[in-house]
């Protein structure tokens, strides 16, 4: 179990270094890749990134200045607030994953085939860790 949290240490610092060749900040990455995916109502991407609704208030302010990301009303319930990238938004997210874990010295030593058998084992274990029961919080990355 070690070795997993040394990982994620590891990942964590690579992430935030990247994090700041972007412009960006850690949290401002995790809720960019949140989006990438769906589009949370903001107190679910608060329950995500398990931090408060005032502060993905202040997050998501920073991202819309930066034409990163807009709120929609939700069709079900205008008083909810959806999440969603932006063309710009798209564009970066997709350029940061391209380039996000590169130069990882954790990930560069495997081969290819065991990059993808890591990759694999880590969305298994993600979404066993998602549906039973927990809280569904993913933290910081």
């Amino acid at each position: 179990m070690y070795s997993v949290y040394e990982l994620v240490h590891q990942w964590q610092d690579l992430a935030d270094e990247r994090a700041k060749e972007f412009g960006l900040t850690g949290q401002q990455v995790a809720v960019l890749w949140n989006l990438s995916r769906e589009q949370p109502s903001m107190g679910e991407l608060a329950d995500r990134l398990g931090c408060d609704a005032s502060n993905i208030t202040g997050l998501i302010d920073r991202l819309e200045r930066r034409e990163l990301v807009c709120r929609v009303a939700d069709p079900s319930d205008a008083r909810v607030k959806r999440v969603h990238l932006t063309p710009t938004g798209q564009q970066l997210t997709k350029r940061m994953r391209s380039k996000f874990f590169n130069g990882s010295p954790s990930v560069a030593g495997l081969s290819a085939a065991d990059q993808r058998a890591l990759l694999k084992l880590l969305r298994r274990a993600t979404d066993l860790g998602t549906t039973d029961g927990a809280s569904g919080r993913r933290g910081k990355l």
